[in-house]
C-alpha cells in the first residue's frame, strides 16, 4: 500500500513525540513522488540535542515502532553519522542528493 506524505506525517509523529526526535525527514522514492509498491520508506532523523537515554533505542525500538506505524520496510539514517570528515565520493554525493530531496515531516 502507498501512503502520501501526509499519511507518513500522521504515523510517524506519535513514534517520534515518544522517542523525542527532534527532526524527522523523508528522502528517496517516497520524497520524489516515485514510490512504488515495493517501496520503503527512507528516513533522516536529526538527534542533536535528543536526550543520552534515547539515543541507544534509535535503532532498536525507535525503528521497530516506525516501521510499525508505517507498514512498511524502512531505512533509517541519522543525521549525525554523515557528518564524519572522511566520506567517500560515492558517500558525498549520496548525502548530497539526500539533502536535496528530503521533506520534513516531523519537528518538535
Amino acid at each position: 500500500m502507498l501512503f502520501s506524505v501526509e499519511e507518513i506525517k500522521k504515523r510517524v509523529a506519535p513514534v517520534a513525540e515518544k522517542y523525542q526526535i527532534p527532526i524527522v525527514y523523508i528522502f528517496g522514492s517516497y520524497a520524489r513522488n516515485e514510490a512504488t509498491n515495493e517501496s520503503d520508506i527512507d528516513f533522516l532523523v536529526e538527534t542533536k540535542g535528543m536526550p543520552e537515554s534515547n539515543y541507544w533505542v534509535l535503532y532498536g525500538e525507535f525503528f521497530e515502532e516506525l516501521k510499525e506505524a508505517v507498514e512498511h520496510e524502512i531505512d533509517l539514517v541519522e543525521m549525525e553519522a554523515l557528518s564524519q570528515p572522511k566520506l567517500t565520493e560515492y558517500q558525498k554525493q549520496f548525502l548530497e542528493k539526500m539533502m536535496k530531496e528530503r521533506i520534513k515531516i516531523f519537528e518538535k
